[in-house]
């Protein structure tokens, strides 16, 4: 959870080299969502005026 992520940033949030840091890959959420796939799971982003949440589902089987 956290602050607001602008409506541009969130569509391509989990693209390689997307970041708002000056010493930023931009790799963490790529990396992080692609391994989450490989193991058949998902992660999202929703962002609002007033906060954030990135949820990862993983089967349990």
């Amino acid at each position: 959870n956290g602050p607001r992520i602008s409506e541009g940033l969130v569509d391509n949030i989990f693209e390689p080299f997307v970041t708002t840091k000056e010493t930023g890959t931009g790799l963490g959420l790529y990396v992080s969502k692609n391994t989450i796939e490989k193991h058949g799971g998902t992660l999202t982003c929703q962002s609002n005026d007033d906060w954030t949440v990135f949820t990862i589902f993983l089967s349990l089987m």
